[in-house]
Order: C-alpha cells, then sequence, then structure tokens
C-alpha cells in the first residue's frame, strides 16, 4: 500500500475523520521507523475484518485524583490511548 492510500481507505471503512488522522499518523510513523508489521500492513488487516466497530468512542469510567479508568466501548486501543492522552 502506497501512504497516500491509507487516509482514503481508513474512512471507507467508517472511521471519522478524526480517527482516521490519529490511525493514519500512527501507521506511518511506524513505516517511517522501519516497522512495517506495525504500520500500514495495519490498513489491510483492519479490512479484513468482519465486525469492525468504527463508530465506538472510549469512556472515562472512573476519575479520582492520580487514578483513571477507561473503557474502550468496542473502539480500537490505538483510539482509545488517543483520547487518554487527550483527556489529561
Amino acid at each position: 500500500m502506497r501512504p497516500d492510500e491509507a487516509r482514503p481507505r481508513l474512512a471507507a471503512l467508517g472511521f471519522d475523520d478524526h480517527d482516521v488522522d490519529v490511525l493514519a499518523r500512527h501507521f506511518l510513523a511506524a513505516e517511517e521507523r522501519g516497522s512495517t508489521g506495525h504500520g500500514l500492513s495495519r490498513v489491510e488487516w483492519l479490512e479484513s475484518w468482519d465486525a469492525l466497530e468504527t463508530a465506538a468512542k472510549p469512556e472515562r469510567a472512573v476519575a479520582e485524583p492520580g487514578y483513571e479508568r477507561w473503557e474502550s466501548r468496542g473502539a480500537l486501543g490505538y483510539l482509545v490511548l488517543d483520547a487518554i492522552v487527550d483527556a489529561q
């Protein structure tokens, strides 16, 4: 897969613009580091899923001083981590 194909293919799976950007940046950065198994091949891997919850959004379930617990609610781990980092 060419790098310029990542975003359109992720969007075609049903991810929203923000999630497409998060995923594409992650996969392209992995390619640049030479970690091709964690790079663009992941787009093809996602395309092979029978049930991909592209609209799933993670949720902070518990927020206490010094501790949080998040529920993925079906979202991909990449997107869960992005939501956690953004919330901090």
